[in-house]
């Protein structure tokens, strides 16, 4: 018999923080830049121009999602990270994060409500953007 467990739906439920985080850490160019050497919260903030509180959260976090590695003060990046989330790697993926967290995609996610009720979907904050033709 299968032992009833509801974390994946708490999981489904908490998708959309991994999406903003990474959206987040790609818009500051975090995962580039610890990848450079600015691998503390106090190195990151100069480079960065944000708190380091803020940071730390944000690094932490990423850190649980298994996006960074830690080891006391120092944030290094995993192996996907630097692959897939440097600038400076061809198989840069960070333009396809910055569309998912994107403000549009995410407002047009928040109206799907109505969009479902009513059988349209409007997209009026995708006019405009440069990455939309």
């Amino acid at each position: 018999m299968t032992a009833l467990n509801p974390t994946w739906l708490l999981d489904e439920f908490r998708a959309f923080e991994r999406t903003l985080a990474l959206g987040t850490a790609i818009e500051m160019d975090l995962f580039t830049r610890i990848g450079a050497g600015a691998n503390t919260i106090r190195a990151l903030s100069a480079v960065c121009g944000a708190s380091e509180r803020g940071l730390r959260a944000l690094c932490d976090y990423l850190t649980v999602q298994g996006h960074l590695l830690k080891r006391g003060a120092r944030y290094r990046l995993t192996l996907n990270a630097r692959l897939y989330l440097t600038t400076a790697s061809p198989a840069y993926f960070g333009s396809a994060v910055k569309f998912f967290a994107s403000d549009a995609t995410v407002s047009a996610f928040c109206r799907l409500r109505q969009t479902v009720e009513h059988g349209t979907a409007s997209a009026p904050d995708f006019v405009g953007l440069d990455w939309v033709e």
